[in-house]
């Protein structure tokens, strides 16, 4: 019987049509996580941490950076040192990928008992140009409380997004919008800042939980 391990590694965007850019850089960028992913998970049954996402061979410290939250508050990564953080790149405008995912990640917390102070969903904003902190707060808040809205300039968002090989492509979207299709994966960091996981949020409710808990419970 196949694994969960062994699952097809998937990334669920929006029912609309990308441009060929767009599908190169998603299927180049999937192939090199799912090869990446297999001798990852191998030596993270070694480290005593087994995930069903793609894990992180040699658990790299998480590329730092400083954006501002949706409170207006200048927040760097290592800020959130001791706390577990999933960072999760999108935009406020997007039709239903982020809003299902982050809606997702919040429910598994709150049925999981795991509150802000445990662990923080990062939602780092891909169109800083509409996503303004106002925008980002009254977004993050109606989703529940271990959300975090980032923002910043384009600069600094592009420079954020390069560093963890984040990609934001515009497409022509819903009733003929234009749109961004981009990364949904969301990044597991530990405590001590270091990268561990990328969780796939499209998988089930069952296997990202699943991976949320393994990831709460590393120790340092």
């Amino acid at each position: 019987m196949t694994s969960s391990h062994d699952r097809r590694r998937t990334v669920a965007l929006p029912n609309v049509p990308l441009s060929r850019t767009a599908r190169i850089l998603l299927s180049v960028g999937l192939a090199g996580l799912a090869l990446a992913g297999v001798s990852a998970f191998q030596l993270s049954r070694l480290k005593g941490a087994s995930f069903n996402g793609t894990a992180y061979p040699d658990a790299p410290p998480a590329p730092e950076f400083a954006l501002t939250d949706h409170d207006g508050q200048l927040r760097s990564l290592s800020d959130f040192e001791g706390t577990t953080s999933l960072v999760f790149f999108g935009f406020t405008n997007c039709p239903d990928v982020c809003p299902l995912t982050l809606a997702k990640l919040q429910r598994l917390l709150t049925d999981s008992d795991i509150g802000p102070e445990e662990l923080s969903v990062l939602f780092v904003s891909v169109d800083p140009e509409t996503d303004t902190p106002a925008a980002m707060k009254s977004y993050a808040e109606a989703i529940g409380p271990n959300i975090l809205g980032l923002t910043g300039t384009r600069s600094e968002i592009d420079e954020v997004m390069a560093a963890y090989g984040v990609f934001a492509q515009p497409m022509v979207g819903h009733h003929g919008k234009e749109a961004l299709a981009h990364t949904p994966l969301a990044f597991g960091i530990d405590t001590a800042g270091r990268l561990r996981v990328l969780i796939h949020p499209e998988e089930s409710a069952e296997i990202v939980e699943e991976d949320i808990r393994e990831l709460v419970g590393l120790a340092d």
